[in-house]
């Protein structure tokens, strides 16, 4: 029975859940809204099917043995790219499975903005799935709709975080050729309560119901894209770097979940066949980019090399190193702590506003700085006047 007694070690990617052959196992929030599982005394048969599945508990066993490749791209396509949130790779990967009759899994928003995982197979379908929508995604149920499609013999494309497929390869318990892997570059995962506090102060603030969400909107091009959500009253709430939730997140570290400070998936070799994020740094490469988005391509493995090379001639695509990329998307290798007012945020979140909440933690530390530059100054002064 599993039994999560450190949350670091649990990142909530529901292999677990989905194996349980008696439905023993179930996902609740805890005070920070991070879920965790929960097996029924009375339900549990002992298997211990969960704890076998676990990649955190049974880490798997890597089969990926290739000398990584890495690559700048942009798809070739403008409208495409500028649909994405960054060189629009992704599309092209997920066209081909489709129109070769596979299937391809990746994170759609429902009706009410929970952040779920779905099996798509039509093209038509394909853009719900497109776009970072920094939230931690349910797998529930997907894992075993996606072993029955492969032991189907039905190509299978699934995208997720790196614990996300290594949940998935676990659930699965053997490699299947049939089944390709991508993972995104992840900072870490923010759990749904927050994000839903964040869309509820949105809708207090703008006195509308929110109609879609879209972050990294690129508008205003690629390097300055904004959070664009669209409100009934026919408004739009739109900010850039000064977005609140994405603030919190990349600039403040409040919110990720525990595990994601110590990551089992920041080294090499990767987990997945293809590994996908932005291509920053690309000033360093190109002079002249377009600001329309561009994305760094890890190929990791023979298969994720077949199914790379499938799509080339819709790419513009240069070879780079894999230290061009440690250097200049350190959320590829690199682990972040919690940050020092996230204790705080999670005292207030539940009774206090999120906009205001973020604004009185930005307004804190903009004071803190000050104040540690001007404490700075002074014993540089008193060092200077004691001869020092």
């Amino acid at each position: 029975m599993i039994r999560i007694k450190k949350k670091e070690n649990c990142c909530g990617c529901e292999a677990c859940k989905n194996i349980c052959p008696k439905g023993a196992i179930s996902f609740s929030p805890d005070e920070k809204g991070d879920l965790y599982p929960i097996a029924s005394d009375d339900l549990c048969v002992n298997c211990n099917l969960c704890e076998k599945v676990c990649p955190i508990i049974t880490p798997i066993v890597n089969h990926i043995n290739y000398n990584p490749k890495a690559y700048a791209a942009w798809n070739n396509n403008v409208g495409e790219r500028m649909k994405s949130t960054s060189g629009g790779v992704f599309p092209l990967l997920a066209n081909i499975i489709l129109e070769n009759g596979g299937y391809v899994v990746g994170v759609q928003y429902e009706d009410d903005y929970t952040v779920s995982h779905t099996v798509i197979s039509q093209n038509e379908e394909l853009k719900k799935i497109c776009k970072t929508k920094y939230v931690q995604s349910s797998n529930n149920g997907v894992y075993t709709q996606i072993k029955e499609l492969l032991e189907d013999n039905k190509t299978v494309l699934y995208s997720g975080t790196p614990c996300q497929v290594a949940g998935l390869k676990s659930f699965l318990q053997k490699e299947y050729e049939n089944l390709y892997t991508i993972e995104l570059f992840c900072h870490g995962v923010i759990n749904q309560i927050v994000f839903n506090r964040y869309l509820k102060s949105i809708e207090k603030h703008s006195k509308s119901k929110i109609t879609s969400v879209e972050f990294r909107n690129k508008r205003n091009g690629w390097s300055k894209s904004a959070t664009v959500v669209s409100l009934e009253n026919g408004t739009e709430y739109c900010k850039s770097n000064e977005d609140e939730y994405l603030m919190g997140y990349l600039r403040y570290n409040l919110y990720i979940r525990p595990s994601c400070t110590d990551c089992k998936y920041k080294s090499f070799p990767r987990v997945a066949d293809l590994s996908l994020g932005d291509l920053w740094g690309i000033e360093k490469l190109f002079d002249n980019h377009d600001n329309k988005g561009a994305s760094a391509i890890i190929v990791n493995s023979e298969k994720g090399a077949l199914l790379f090379k499938q799509i080339e001639k819709g790419l513009f695509i240069k070879e780079i190193t894999i230290d061009f990329l440690k250097e200049n998307n350190p959320s590829l290798v690199q682990s972040y702590r919690i940050g020092k007012y996230s204790e705080y945020f999670y005292r207030k979140f539940q009774k206090t506003d999120f906009i205001d909440l973020i604004q009185k933690i930005k307004y804190k530390d903009t004071v803190s700085s000050k104040d540690n530059n001007f404490m700075g100054k002074i014993m540089i002064t008193k060092n200077y006047l004691l001869g020092k």
